[in-house]
């Protein structure tokens, strides 16, 4: 019995360790399954949730179709939203390009002359404009080709080969017009150095100018650095720009209902006011006409009851005269 017993515990722990080998040898397998099963689980939890989104936004279509107030008030409200945010970046975009047109303005007038004026303006400030919209230019159809905007639907709609070509080209333009750029800017600062030295010559200060030509290249390098950078800043303008035309058409629509709705309610106003003023005119009319109206009814009434009783005399006498006859 006792040498069964063994016989049967080593043939147990036989089969077992045979049972945790095979274990052993799928661990990997159990593994890439636990792995997959969780990606499993994550891409349904995102499917489910996107398809919540997707619910939530038919739900948005559907009142947009119907043409509920709430969608239209919440599409009004952002669009507004839009408006002012995008509005708001452009302002700031502007106050680049203004400091962009003071860095290349100076230099400009030595290059094509600062006393020709062309209607009433500086030729060296029309070509500083000129320089920076053709930037912003650039800019706008990097951002197209890229089809991070959609303002020009041509150029989205090319073919890879085409947009990326384009993405190189005006990619170049902009890097030729920001190295233009950072050269005025050192154009711009030696012409700066000059005049000081000048002026600083003539009162009689020399010391004092080779003291600051030492931290000149600092300023020199912020100017030549901004000038390199703000062209290639201003190319992000296309993205509140874009906003900002495709939301103004929403909030001129807006302002354009409140401003009938307003002459509307100032018409209704006034043509309330001109209706029961006309009526408390007709009712003070018949306080004023009602005394003599009333004497007139007065005498009217006397007059036809003493004609009356004429008529009436006079009926009867010439009954009696003709009885009598």
């Amino acid at each position: 019995m006792v040498k069964a017993q063994d016989k049967a515990i080593k043939e147990h722990r036989r089969a077992c360790m045979e049972r945790h080998s095979v274990l052993k040898r799928m661990m990997p397998h159990w593994r890439s399954v636990k792995q997959v099963l969780g990606e499993v689980d994550r891409n349904i939890a995102s499917i489910l949730e996107r398809a919540t989104k997707i619910g939530r936004y038919m739900n948005d279509y559907e009142e947009i179709i119907k043409g509920s107030d709430r969608a239209t008030r919440i599409l009004s409200s952002s669009a507004m939203s839009q408006f002012f945010v995008s509005a708001f970046v452009l302002a700031i975009a502007v106050g680049g390009a203004m400091v962009n047109f003071t860095l290349i303005a100076r230099p400009m007038a030595e290059m094509v002359g600062g006393q020709n004026f062309i209607a009433g303006f500086k030729v060296s400030e029309i070509s500083a404009v000129v320089i920076i919209l053709v930037e912003i230019s650039m800019g706008l159809f990097l951002m197209e080709s890229l089809r991070i905007t959609r303002l020009f639907p041509v150029i989205g709609a090319l073919n890879d080969k085409l947009r990326v070509r384009m993405i190189w080209i005006t990619f170049g333009f902009l890097f030729v017009l920001a190295s233009v750029e950072a050269g005025l800017a050192f154009m711009r600062e030696i012409l700066m150095e000059d005049e000081l030295a000048t002026s600083a010559l003539l009162r009689g200060d020399g010391v004092s100018t080779i003291a600051t030509a030492d931290f000149a290249w600092i300023t020199t390098a912020a100017q030549m650095g901004m000038g390199f950078i703000l062209p290639f800043a201003l190319v992000f303008v296309a993205i509140p720009l874009e906003t900002f035309v495709s939301s103004t058409r929403t909030v001129i629509g807006v302002i354009t209902s409140a401003l009938l709705r307003a002459v509307a309610f100032s018409l209704r106003l006034v043509g309330n006011i001109f209706r029961y003023s006309g009526k408390i005119v007709v009712n003070f009319y018949d306080l004023i006409i009602f005394g003599p109206l009333w004497l007139e009814n007065t005498i009217t009434k006397k007059i036809s009851a003493r004609k009356t009783d004429t008529d009436s005399t006079t009926n009867s006498v010439n009954s009696n005269y003709q009885e009598a006859t």
